[in-house]
C-alpha cells in the first residue's frame, strides 16, 4: 500500500474562492441596506432582517467591502502575469491587445460615475426607488418623536412628556421596566429588556 501524501493548500484558489464568497455578501447585504427603513426607524423599532439589525448589516457590508479589496489585491498579485499577457511589447512601447474593450469598459465606468453623481437618469430613478422603499417602512405609529429618540435618558423623556422623573420612573416599574437611574437611556432599558425603544417609550 502507498502512502497518501496530502495535497498541498493553494493559496491562489483559497483568494479567488474568497473574492467571489466576499463579492456574494457585499452584494446582499448591499441588497438589504437598499431597502432598510431610514435610521431612526430602524433604531427606534428595532427592525431586523434575518436577525440582525441595521447596523449589524452596515458593518457587514462595511467589513466584507474592505477585505474584499484587500482579497482582490492579493488575487491582482496571483494572477499579474495574466493581467500583463494583455500587453504585448513593441519597438517604442507597449500596445494593448484589447485596447477596444479597456476603452469601452473605462469609457462605460466614467458614464456611470458621472451620470450617477449628476444625478441623471436611469441612475437617479434607482436611487429615487430606494428612497421610497426606505420611507414605505415608516408610519405615524413607528416614527420617534425627534431622530435618535432612543438616545434620550428618562430624565429627558420624562422633560420631554412634561412629568416629574419620579413619575416617570415609576410608570416604567410598573410596566415591568426597571430603571435604576433617570440617565439610562431608552436604547440601554430596550436591550436589559428586550423591548424596542419605542415600546420603553
Amino acid at each position: 500500500m502507498g502512502i497518501e501524501r496530502k495535497e498541498s493548500f493553494y493559496w491562489r484558489s483559497f483568494v479567488t474562492f474568497y473574492v467571489v464568497i466576499s463579492f456574494l455578501v457585499i452584494a446582499a447585504s448591499g441588497i438589504v441596506l437598499f431597502i432598510s427603513p431610514p435610521g431612526r426607524v430602524a433604531n427606534w423599532s428595532r427592525w431586523t432582517f434575518g436577525a440582525v439589525d441595521k447596523a449589524g448589516w452596515q458593518a457587514v457590508h462595511t467589513i466584507f467591502a474592505f477585505l474584499f479589496v484587500v482579497a482582490a489585491a492579493v488575487h491582482i498579485y496571483f494572477n499579474w502575469r495574466v493581467i500583463v499577457g494583455y500587453l504585448k511589447s513593441r519597438v517604442g512601447g507597449l500596445a494593448i491587445r484589447r485596447g477596444r474593450e479597456l476603452a469601452l469598459a473605462s469609457g462605460v465606468a466614467i458614464a456611470v460615475l458621472s451620470l450617477t453623481i449628476a444625478g441623471a437618469a436611469p441612475f437617479s430613478t434607482v436611487m429615487s426607488f430606494g428612497e421610497d422603499v426606505k420611507n414605505s417602512w415608516s408610519t405615524p405609529t413607528n416614527e420617534p418623536p425627534v431622530p435618535h429618540a432612543e438616545e434620550w435618558t428618562v430624565a429627558k423623556l420624562a422633560e420631554n412628556a412634561r412629568i416629574p422623573v419620579d413619575a416617570a420612573l415609576a410608570n416604567l416599574k410598573a410596566a415591568g421596566v426597571n430603571a435604576t437611574s433617570a440617565d439610562v437611556t431608552l436604547a440601554e432599558l430596550a436591550s436589559r429588556h428586550r423591548l424596542t425603544p419605542q415600546q420603553v417609550h
